[in-house]
């Protein structure tokens, strides 16, 4: 039977917490069928040790929940983006659901929740909830709570709340629209922001209040961790400004709207380095930074939002 979730799980030097998050996706309590992709990417450490060990250990709690697994590592590193491209692609449910090996779910009813709505909702792409932040349980502090209780988010607010605007282990999206996404996306240094835009593009973005995801920053491969000085952040959003300058004609008339709010997008990315770099007294990256910032804003397609109308409720709790 095929089935109508997947969970992809990618993974990179998560040995000291991919156990974790094994254990709350096995632990989800949902009535449907599941599959768990699981990819490491060459990882250097015992992530891969780590995997099978849990794997065969908990035999028993994979086949009472029925979920079917699908692991592999990765002969050599691909990196996040090509890592994360192929072990989507690999899946065969109506429905995914990302949780990265180093962070881990928190309620065993999120992929239930997260189902109904969007079964419900069938206008509405993809759904997203806050999430516990820090390096541990002990430091986290909410993350992303939005609003005390559901909401739906239009794609011009996506746009503006940039790529942690939905935390990856909370996202919860339907396959065939993500199919329907450019593949020139999958050239970008980063997807998150690329990925949330599309996907609220038709529907918006619904919102559940609950925190059901512990995500983990500050470690030492975490992208939290790997924010650098001023010109690397320059040197970052260039890539993203290159790669949507080097679109063909025939992609930018086609993706017009799309483009329209991801230049929105990398436009207050380089408001707020101009902002950062004038504190910082490096007075021509903050001009620079200002002027793309402007051309960005003034330059992008005058393409308004589709009108977002739906009714978003709680699921009721059992």
């Amino acid at each position: 039977m095929a089935p109508l979730i997947s969970v992809v799980v990618i993974s990179y030097r998560h040995g000291d917490y991919i156990a974790k998050c094994l254990e709350s996706i096995f632990q989800q309590e949902v009535e449907a069928a599941v599959e768990v992709i699981i990819s490491d990417d060459n990882s250097p450490d015992d992530t891969w040790d780590v995997v099978n060990k849990f794997l065969a250990n908990n035999g028993d709690l994979l086949s009472r929940n029925g979920f079917s697994v699908r692991a592999q590592s990765r002969p050599k590193n691909l990196g996040a983006i090509p890592n994360l491209r192929d072990a989507i692609q690999q899946a065969r449910g109506k429905y995914i659901a990302i949780c990265e090996g180093d962070d881990y779910w928190l309620e065993s009813d999120k992929l239930s929740q997260q189902l109904q709505l969007l079964e419900e909702h069938r206008d509405v792409d993809v759904c997203f909830h806050p999430v516990q932040r820090g390096m541990n349980p002990i430091e986290a502090k909410p993350y992303r709570a939005y609003n005390a209780a559901a909401k739906l988010f239009g794609p011009k607010q996506v746009a503006m709340g940039g790529g942690s605007f939905m935390p990856s282990p909370s996202l919860f999206f339907r396959k065939d629209r993500l199919e329907e996404m450019p593949s020139w996306v999958w050239r970008a240094p980063v997807t998150d922001v690329y990925l949330q835009i599309f996907m609220s593009m038709d529907g918006g973005a619904a919102f559940l209040p609950a925190p059901m995801a512990f995500y983990r920053s500050g470690h030492a491969v975490s992208w939290s961790a790997n924010q650098h000085g001023l010109q690397d952040r320059y040197e970052h959003l260039k890539q993203h400004r290159m790669l949507l300058a080097a679109l063909s004609a025939k992609e930018q008339r086609r993706d017009a709207q799309y483009l329209s709010y991801l230049q929105l997008w990398l436009s207050k990315k380089y408001y707020r380095l101009a902002k950062s770099a004038f504190r910082g007294k490096s007075i021509r990256l903050s001009i620079k930074s200002f002027v793309i910032a402007l051309l960005a804003l003034f330059g992008r397609a005058r393409v308004g939002p589709k009108s977002i109308k739906s009714s978003i409720r709680v699921p009721p709790q059992p």
